[in-house]
């Protein structure tokens, strides 16, 4: 397996399996609301600084891709999750928007389901880790918490232990990587 920074050939692969997945800041309800044509535009425009293709990186087993993961650098993604907290589209816990540290965000990850179990996702935010350098974390809700138990299992855990049964549907937490406690 190789992982490396995504170029304009991973576009086609990363634009269609993105709406697949749910990545906080495109979803509502429950549904991505990223197509692949409007992920297609943002990348190629350059424009968005949650979306540029630096952010992701790319696995590839024989030549072909296999899963990829974009993390964003927390400070760019704090400015977004606030605007959305202050228009009522997200709650956001007031412990992830006071957090101050260097934070690197794992945005969205996605690995093809005939390679998952193989270790490619752990393979994925490890190269991020090696890349930047930075502690690790992941914002979650009711929206994408699907795959907790897989980063509880990779080091992640709760920056803010409440109490589950009280947050609100839309309410974002946020897990960190303690190897770098």
């Amino acid at each position: 397996m190789k992982i490396a920074v995504a170029t304009a050939s991973d576009l086609d692969f990363i634009c269609s399996n993105f709406p697949k997945i749910r990545p906080l800041p495109a979803a509502i309800g429950d549904q991505c609301t990223m197509t692949s044509e409007s992920m297609l535009s943002l990348l190629k425009s350059k424009s968005n600084p949650l979306y540029q293709l630096w952010q992701f990186a790319v696995a590839t087993v024989d030549s072909g891709p296999v899963g990829f993961i974009q993390t964003l650098d927390f400070r760019i993604l704090k400015e977004h999750l606030s605007y959305c907290n202050l228009l009522g589209i997200y709650d956001v816990r007031p412990e992830v928007l006071e957090f101050r540290d260097n934070l690197r965000v794992i945005n969205s990850i996605y690995v093809e389901d005939g390679n998952r179990m193989n270790g490619i996702g752990r393979s994925l935010m490890r190269s991020q880790k090696d890349r930047y350098r930075d502690r690790m974390g992941i914002l979650y809700s009711e929206h994408n918490n699907e795959n907790i138990k897989f980063y509880y299992s990779c080091g992640f855990s709760e920056y803010y232990r409440g109490a589950k049964t009280s947050y609100k549907r839309e309410e974002i937490f946020l897990m960190l990587d303690g190897q770098f406690s």
